[in-house]
């Protein structure tokens, strides 16, 4: 498991509202050049695209706004394919499941998907809180706004026909982390393992100025 505490440099995700964004869109409605807005477009509506031929693995999303980059061990709006599960509702990503074994701890809802094998695929996460405390009744001060926000992104090389569980943990404030684990099932007894799996944190591709992410070796 990998813990950054406000990690530097943090993934450049946008992490924003659909307010916010209709906002942008008047802006650069007006104001020639938005071209962020572009890959900020890109990047809120995009789709991940599963792999229908060759060797895969099923990944397990559990964590807050997972977003899947296929084939890179970095995070840009250029890697091919790369995109929320199902596509990003208003709501979140709908919960699926391919019947992958569960264990005692898995949470009800969840997302799994298969993923390309022996080739590193990045996940990445986004949480953010808001808080507003009042001022002392009767004294007229003004209360205090307070937020807090985590994005945080890992890679790993999925094996083919292997079980995976890659879990956001947010502990409150600016702190996150990813865990990265191979699920076995056990025989006679049915039961699951969570085994600890090499993994490494992501962060944004070094160089997106081609028109393409860092291409990524078999490992990461």
């Amino acid at each position: 498991m990998g813990i950054l505490m406000r990690p530097e440099p943090a993934p450049k995700l946008p992490a924003y509202g659909w307010r916010g964004t209709a906002f942008v869109t008047v802006v650069c409605a007006v104001i020639s050049g938005c071209n962020w807005f572009g890959d900020l477009r890109q990047s809120e509506l995009s789709t991940y695209e599963e792999p229908s031929d060759g060797a895969t693995a099923r990944v397990r999303l559990i964590g807050s706004r997972p977003k899947v980059y296929p084939n890179s061990d970095c995070v840009s709006v250029n890697v091919a394919n790369s995109g929320y599960p199902q596509g990003l509702k208003l709501w979140g990503p709908a919960p699926r499941t391919l019947g992958m074994p569960q264990s005692p701890d898995t949470p009800r809802n969840v997302i799994e998907v298969v993923a390309r094998a022996n080739v590193p695929m990045t996940i990445s996460f986004q949480y953010a809180r808001s808080s507003y405390t009042p001022g002392p009744a009767g004294t007229g001060a003004p209360g205090t706004n307070r937020s807090a926000h985590c994005t945080i992104a890992r890679t790993f090389v999925p094996e083919a026909g292997a079980d995976y569980e890659v879990r956001g943990l947010w502990f409150g404030n600016s702190a996150c982390a990813v865990e990265v684990t191979e699920l076995v099932t056990t025989y006679p007894h049915d039961r699951v393992l969570q085994l600890p799996t090499d993994s490494a944190p992501a962060f944004g591709c070094p160089d997106r100025s081609h028109g393409s992410p860092h291409a990524p070796s078999a490992s990461p």
